[in-house]
């Protein structure tokens, strides 16, 4: 969910925390996105997964400048770090900018739910809940989703709507398409299980993330529930 004055609505977030264990690191998978607004780039975002010990780590990070005649207008930061176990969510750290408007989330796993202390909410969750990162296909079976921004659980159904070609790396592939609603409106793309990109409002025109690669292999990180 990308700031109310682009309408960049569901980009993700990344690496707030460090995780000093002497673990075991394994499966590690790493993606880029483009971010474009209309016909052009205004950013980046990129997402890392791996295996340590029992947990499966992923780090996300999105940064945006919009320019206009060489002067940056403005710009969005972003990052997120979320542990999981069993296929659920054990914490999460998330700062973001919002071209100088500071929100933080921070999500703990307790007895019953999910504990968040946020700039936008307070209160224990759904344990199930997935954040707004997307790079688990798993999600898209989730009803309560945590906006990686303001800390606001977004009740939401994805539906599945075609299909379309996407380009990312190796060539040409066949996107399967989920149309997301509710308290978020966006489609996702996922090609082969694998997240592939955003199609969403930019107030006005079209905004849209792009993998530059599907490979490794993200959704299998997860590990089971």
């Amino acid at each position: 969910m990308i700031n109310r004055r682009i309408a960049l609505t569901g980009a993700a977030a990344a690496g707030a925390l460090t995780f000093r264990s002497p673990s075991r690191a394994a499966d590690i998978g790493g993606r880029r996105f483009k971010i474009f607004r209309g016909k052009g780039v205004i950013g980046a975002q990129s997402i890392n997964v791996r295996r340590e010990d029992a947990y499966t780590v992923a780090r996300t990070q999105i940064d945006i400048a919009v320019t206009f005649l060489g002067i940056t207008a403005y710009r969005y930061t972003l990052s997120c770090t979320e542990r999981w176990t069993a296929g659920r969510l054990v914490s999460l750290t998330s700062d973001c900018d919002d071209d100088g408007d500071q929100t933080y989330v921070r999500v703990n796993a307790v007895e019953g739910g999910l504990l968040v202390d946020a700039s936008g909410h307070q209160g224990v969750i759904a344990a199930d809940a997935a954040p707004t990162t997307y790079w688990s296909s798993d999600f898209l079976t989730r009803p309560t989703w945590i906006s990686t921004q303001t800390g606001i659980p977004l009740a939401i159904t994805c539906t599945e709507a075609g299909s379309e070609t996407v380009s990312a790396g190796a060539g040409p592939r066949e996107a399967q398409r989920w149309n997301v609603t509710g308290d978020l409106e966006m489609t996702l793309l996922f090609a082969g299980g694998e997240w592939a990109g955003n199609i969403f409002d930019a107030k006005g025109e079209t905004g849209r993330l792009s993998a530059t690669s599907l490979t490794p292999a993200l959704s299998p990180l997860l590990g089971p529930a």
